[in-house]
């Protein structure tokens, strides 16, 4: 019964619980997204009070309208959308690093990881002033360049640190 719910779009699953007689007690399923749609509404499945026989009919209606063949097609295209999704995590190229020779020491880091985190276009240039303004900012305050605004946090505060190192 959960595959059939997982194949249904999210507006539809949405579309299901606002008919259901008993759809309150689905808090914010307006807001949820598909997995826990359909967790909050296998529960409410398997709770089985006698105000839920209709959620229950109607699941079992839709079950009824799709064919075995339909299933199986929905559920190898679910796996093959898993695996394609996986294969391509691990296909993707490794990051550029770089290396960089500090006291001696040989340090590899990834090239443009300051700049793919502080969404940075090609034209916009990091200097050496707007760097130190940035790490005045506390972890956890609001740094404000170009027009952005980013949380500062402490993997991002290493870097600018790292990047004015390397700009001395």
């Amino acid at each position: 019964m959960e595959g059939i719910l997982k194949s249904q779009s999210v507006a539809h699953l949405k579309k299901m619980v606002s008919a259901w007689t008993n759809s309150h007690r689905i808090k914010g399923y307006s807001r949820m997204k598909k997995d826990e749609l359909v967790a909050a509404m296998m529960k409410e499945i398997t709770f089985k009070k006698k105000e839920d026989e209709e959620m229950l009919r109607d699941v079992v209606k839709r079950m009824a309208k799709a064919s075995d063949r339909q299933l199986k097609a929905k559920a190898a295209e679910l796996e093959k959308k898993a695996s394609s999704k996986s294969a391509s995590a691990a296909a993707a190229p490794a990051p550029k690093k770089e290396l960089v020779t500090l006291d001696g020491e040989k340090i590899a880091f990834k090239g443009d990881a300051l700049r793919n985190q502080l969404r940075l276009g090609k034209k916009e240039k990091l200097t050496k002033p707007l760097i130190r303004k940035l790490l005045e900012v506390p972890v956890g305050g609001r740094l404000q360049y170009f027009n952005k605004v980013k949380t500062q946090t402490p993997l991002l505060r290493k870097r600018l640190q790292f990047a004015l190192t390397l700009m001395k």
